[in-house]
């Protein structure tokens, strides 16, 4: 063999026991070059807020064209903002990551991405009505490819899969309020919540329909009533509907499509991450009113019966 060849058949051989070693998805693929896979969440101002919203993170990696589960890794605390490395053999995958899976959350049928779904327990199977929050959930999706001896950095950006709901009674008397508090704590306040998404699949989708029936608790200062919970996403138009109760007493039915359209520039859900849907009562013995901040005066009716349905003709966007 002539010595000037020698290099070449080196490095023919050396390219042949890579591509070997490589392509078996079983066996110790440690020696190959991998990919680099960063998460993001730029939240609503384009800023990174990946640490500040999220807490954990389970990663999903399928086989693009078979999408059957070939990893799962559990990312939380200092993990979340280093790089994730993974060897995988040569061909195309799909990465998903959920945030917050956490103790209001379960994920099921892990091992297909069209089948796994993400809900509350009691909610996994079936419909019906949550028996609390969800969690504040997020979601991200991309494709990456593997190639011999080829090294990728990867991004998969999360979105938000809740929406906050911030729901306070209060006395139309400021200076009443301690009173007014004590006259109520005994029957206190529900809010209750139909008809959202029960859950949603990995490719985004949103599936079935739940509701809410929770109780509001003491505020700090003990002059109010207040409830905080988190829904999966719904957009502006969303037919919802939200009842404030006294016992089985309905003090007032709000038309949550109507509500959003009323407050263009206070409410907004579809397209806004971190979107909160505000909603403050202000009760007094003849009537109560509603609004996105606990200092406006809005919309006063009958306390027997609210519907965003029956405004007054003479009220107008001013007024209100």
């Amino acid at each position: 063999m002539n010595i000037r060849y020698i290099p070449t058949w080196l490095g023919l051989l050396l390219t042949l026991y890579l591509v070997t070693a490589c392509d078996r998805v079983y066996d110790d693929l440690s020696g190959c070059l991998g990919n680099t896979i960063v998460f993001s969440y730029l939240a609503d101002d384009n800023q990174e807020h990946l640490q500040e919203y999220v807490d954990g993170i389970d990663v999903f990696i399928f086989d693009a064209k078979g999408e059957v589960l070939i990893e799962k890794h559990h990312l939380e605390r200092e993990r979340l903002l280093s790089p994730l490395e993974v060897t995988l053999p040569e061909g195309d995958y799909k990465v998903v990551a959920v945030g917050n899976a956490l103790t209001e959350t379960i994920i099921g049928k892990e091992d297909s991405y069209k089948g796994s779904s993400v809900s509350r327990p009691e909610l996994m199977e079936k419909d019906g009505r949550a028996s609390g929050t969800f969690d504040r959930l997020y979601l991200g999706e991309t494709a990456i490819t593997s190639k011999v001896m080829n090294e990728s950095r990867d991004v998969v950006r999360l979105y938000s899969q809740h929406v906050k709901i911030h729901a306070v009674v209060l006395s139309d008397d400021d200076n009443n309020s301690q009173t007014w508090f004590e006259q109520n704590k005994e029957a206190g306040f529900r809010l209750t919540m139909e008809s959202l998404s029960a859950r949603f699949y990995l490719s985004g989708q949103r599936a079935g329909e739940t509701s809410f029936d929770l109780p509001f608790i003491a505020g700090e200062e003990n002059d109010r009533f207040v409830l905080d919970f988190n829904t999966l996403r719904f957009d502006d138009k969303d037919p919802l509907m939200i009842r404030l109760m006294q016992g089985d007493k309905v003090l007032c039915t709000v038309n949550v499509a109507q509500y959003i359209a009323q407050y263009p520039e206070q409410i907004r859900i579809t397209g806004r991450q971190e979107a909160v849907l505000p909603l403050f009562f202000r009760q007094n013995p003849l009537s109560l009113s509603i609004s996105v901040k606990p200092w406006e005066a809005v919309d006063v009716v009958p306390i027997t019966y609210v519907s965003y349905t029956h405004l007054r003709a003479h009220e107008t966007p001013e007024h209100l």
